[in-house]
């Protein structure tokens, strides 16, 4: 014989554990009590109380871990119910806006019915965070943009990670001052003239690299990927009778680093992909190209520092 307590009256000692505690005013008892009773039984009641108790808490991501334990459902739900609206209110007071907005627009239906003014004040305020967030944002990522060619390279990549956040003009205002700038790193320059065509930015800009200096029409720039070197290149390493696949394979990487250090100024640095491989595979013949080849080399290394 054990002295354990019959599964069946697990809940019912647990819930009188959390009436007691909530008598007491002893909330936050109350409601490691209630989740202990959730374990045994998914009394949805007792999900709604122990909600309530959290948000009351101010704890509102330990209210959405419960929902997604234990009503992951309302994630896909069309409604407007009470507890629709609660989830959707834990959502804005946890900071997930994203999420927020997603769910109010899952219910887009519910926001054309003028008596359901809850999920419309819901909406309008989200809606007004979002943007004034997204305001904050950009400007921070702006005022860092202004001392980013100081950081460390490391620290410059990263930085790209925030640039698509900004509007067309916030991007080609900062991005337009920073090619021109020869403290921030080639591959960098080279990460920024891609995001600026991926926006299809109708502008031209100057980019310094190195030596290299010249104005582009963006809208006339080639793609890294698609420029005549590149492909020209690795036609040439598939087509190369003295390099087997491992070898092949590694100079196309190195094609793709090296041109993406010099781009858009790859012909300039190495005059063609056949100059280029020649350089790799038999030095000491062009010292011209060799010389930027060293020099991107010694590039790509200092982005470990």
């Amino acid at each position: 014989m054990t002295n354990q307590i019959p599964f069946s009256k697990n809940y019912t000692l647990y819930l009188q554990k959390a009436m007691e505690a909530l008598a007491n005013n002893q909330n936050s008892q109350a409601v490691d009590f209630m989740q202990k009773a959730l374990e045994i039984d998914e009394d949805e009641t007792l999900l709604q109380l122990c909600i309530s108790l959290l948000k009351d808490l101010k704890r509102p991501n330990d209210a959405l871990q419960l929902i997604q334990k234990y009503k992951v459902s309302v994630y896909n739900s069309e409604d407007s119910l009470p507890f629709d609206l609660e989830f959707i209110s834990l959502l804005i007071e946890n900071g997930n806006l994203e999420e927020a907005s997603r769910q109010i627009k899952n219910r887009q239906s519910q926001l054309k019915n003028s008596a359901n003014q809850v999920l419309t004040h819901q909406f309008t305020y989200v809606e007004s965070r979002m943007a004034q967030e997204k305001q904050e944002k950009r400007l921070l990522i702006i005022e860092n943009g202004q001392t980013i060619s100081k950081q460390p390279y490391y620290r410059q990549l990263q930085f790209m990670k925030e640039l698509p956040y900004l509007s067309d003009y916030q991007l080609v205002s900062l991005v337009g001052k920073l090619l021109t700038n020869l403290e921030i790193h080639p591959l960098v320059k080279t990460d920024m003239l891609e995001l600026l065509q991926e926006r299809q930015i109708k502008q031209a800009v100057t980019v310094i690299k190195h030596s290299f200096k010249q104005t582009f029409d963006l809208m006339m720039l080639t793609n890294l990927s698609e420029t005549n070197f590149i492909k020209e290149g690795k036609l040439l390493l598939e087509n190369h009778l003295r390099l087997n696949e491992r070898e092949k394979s590694q100079c196309l990487e190195l094609l793709f680093l090296h041109v993406a250090y010099y781009y858009p100024f790859e012909e300039s640095a190495f005059k063609s992909p056949a100059a280029w491989l020649q350089a790799i595979l038999s030095p000491g013949i062009d010292h011209h190209v060799e010389k930027f080849i060293r020099q991107a080399e010694k590039g790509l290394d200092s982005l470990m520092t």
